[in-house]
C-alpha cells in the first residue's frame, strides 16, 4: 500500500467498519477511506458460514479500496465474540546479575515467562497486557528499568479466546484476498481513540452497544483491568419493532435509526412513520412516539444488564467518576446518552474518536472507534501488549507466493 497505510477491519455482526489510514508526523491518525457494509455470516461475534462471513469481508474491502483509492494487502483485524475471556496474572523472575540492577532484557524476560502460563485446552493468548511491576516488596512501578531489586514480578492482563473461533475469522480474512498483521481485542484497539490517559488513571467503562453483543471493559489505574461479552443487542430493538408493528425487519432497522429515540418522553412532534409490512405490499402507520416506546422499553431492558455486569465487577465505585463511554451502533440513537445517565448512575457520553484528522463523518461517530483504533494498532507497529504469531493457511500462502513472485 502506497505511504505506509494501514487498514482496520472490525468485523461486527451486523455490520463490518473497515478503515485505512496512517500515523502522521503529529502522531494523530489520519484517515483516507473508509466502508461499512452489512456483515453475514456471523452470530454475536463468531463465524456461523465461512463463505457468507468472506463475501461481506470481500464487499467491505472493495468498498474501502474504492474510498481510499488505494489497494490493501493486509488487515489488522479486531477481535471479539463470547468466546473471548481474561484474567489477571503474576509473572515472577530472579534477577541474578551482581549489581541487582534490572535492564530491558529483563523486562523482556519476564514477559516470556508470562507468556507460559496455564489457560484452558483449545484456546490461545490473544494478548498479555502488563499492569504495572513489583520490584521486591514495592508494587505499583511502571517502568523498573535502572531500579535494583532480586524479585521482578510483571502483573498483567491476559486476554485469550478459543483457537478454532480465531482461526475461522482468520481463514476467512485469507480468503478474501488479504493478509493480515495481528488480531487485537476490538474493545481495546477502539479504547485507544476513546478514552483519555485521565480517564484511564481514574476510571473509566467503555460500553460497545452492537447489533448482537454488548462489549465492556473496565480501566482504572492506566490499565484495562476487566472484560465482559453479553449476548445482546441493538438487533432485539429492531425485532421488537418489526414484531410489535408488523413491519419488515429491513423496514424496522431504517425507521429505528432514523426516527427512534431511547426516551419517548423527549419525542414533541408526534409525526406519523409509514414503513412497509410484512406481506411486503401493505403499508403501516406507526406513530413516532409509539415507535420510541417500544425503543425505550429495550434499551432500558439492556442498560439494565449493563449495570448488573459493572455491579458485580470490583470497580463499581471506581468507574463512578469519569463514568461510561458509549461507541457502537446503539450509540446514535437519540437520547441514549440520557438515559444511560439514569441508569448506570454516572456520568456517560458518547466515544467519538480523538486525535484524528481526515474524514469528517468518520471523526465525528462512535460507529468508527474500533475500525480506527486499529488502524493505530497496526501503525504504530509496536506496543505493550504481547500477540501470537502469524497464521496463513494456504490461500494465504499461494497469495504470498504470488506477491513475491510477481
Amino acid at each position: 500500500m502506497r505511504g505506509n497505510y494501514f487498514t482496520g477491519l472490525d468485523i461486527g455482526s451486523s455490520n463490518i467498519y473497515t478503515a485505512v489510514g496512517r500515523m502522521n508526523d503529529k502522531s494523530q491518525v489520519e484517515i483516507i477511506g473508509t466502508s461499512c457494509v452489512p456483515s453475514a455470516g456471523l452470530k454475536e461475534g463468531m463465524v456461523v458460514s465461512i463463505e457468507d462471513t468472506i463475501i461481506s469481508i470481500s464487499k467491505a474491502l472493495r468498498e474501502a479500496e474504492a474510498s481510499a483509492d488505494n489497494a490493501i494487502k493486509e488487515v489488522c483485524v479486531g477481535i471479539k465474540g463470547q468466546h473471548v475471556e481474561s484474567f489477571t496474572h503474576e509473572s515472577p523472575i530472579m534477577i541474578s546479575r551482581s549489581d541487582k540492577e534490572i535492564h530491558a532484557e529483563d523486562i523482556t524476560r519476564v514477559m516470556d515467562n508470562a507468556r507460559a502460563v496455564r489457560i484452558p485446552p483449545e484456546n490461545e493468548i490473544i494478548h498479555i497486557i502488563p499492569q504495572g511491576y513489583t520490584v521486591d516488596t514495592q508494587r505499583g512501578v511502571e517502568n523498573p528499568i535502572g531500579m535494583e531489586g532480586t524479585h521482578l514480578i510483571a502483573n498483567v492482563q491476559v486476554i485469550y479466546g478459543i483457537s478454532t473461533a480465531i482461526n475461522n475469522v482468520v481463514k476467512c480474512i485469507n480468503r478474501s484476498g488479504v493478509g493480515y498483521s495481528r488480531i487485537v481485542l476490538g474493545i481495546l484497539a477502539a479504547s485507544d481513540v476513546v478514552i483519555t490517559k485521565e480517564e484511564k488513571d481514574l476510571g473509566c467503562i467503555l460500553v460497545d452497544i452492537g447489533g448482537q453483543t454488548i462489549n465492556l471493559a473496565v480501566f482504572y489505574d492506566g490499565y484495562l483491568q476487566f472484560i465482559k461479552q453479553l449476548p445482546i443487542g441493538g438487533d432485539m430493538i429492531t425485532r421488537d419493532i418489526a414484531r410489535v408493528k408488523r413491519v419488515l425487519p429491513k423496514e424496522a432497522k431504517r425507521i429505528k435509526e432514523a426516527f427512534g429515540n431511547a426516551e419517548a418522553s423527549m419525542v414533541v412532534e408526534d409525526q406519523v412513520i409509514t414503513a412497509l409490512g410484512m406481506d411486503n405490499v401493505s403499508q403501516i402507520k406507526i406513530s413516532e412516539k409509539n415507535l420510541s416506546e417500544i425503543i425505550e422499553s429495550r434499551i432500558r431492558e439492556i442498560l439494565g444488564y449493563i449495570k448488573d455486569e459493572i455491579r458485580n465487577t470490583d470497580y463499581e465505585n471506581l468507574v463512578s467518576s469519569s463514568g461510561a463511554i458509549l461507541i457502537g451502533g446503539c450509540s446514535m440513537l437519540n437520547g441514549i446518552r440520557d438515559i444511560a445517565e439514569g441508569i448506570l448512575e454516572m456520568p456517560v457520553h458518547l466515544g467519538n474518536p480523538h486525535n484524528v484528522t481526515g474524514v469528517n463523518n468518520v471523526m465525528e461517530s462512535p460507529l468508527y472507534a474500533t475500525a480506527i483504533g486499529l488502524v493505530k494498532k497496526a501503525g504504530e507497529g509496536k506496543d505493550a501488549v504481547i500477540l501470537p504469531g502469524k497464521r496463513k493457511d494456504v490461500f494465504g500462502r499461494l497469495k504470498t507466493w504470488f506477491d513475491k513472485a510477481f
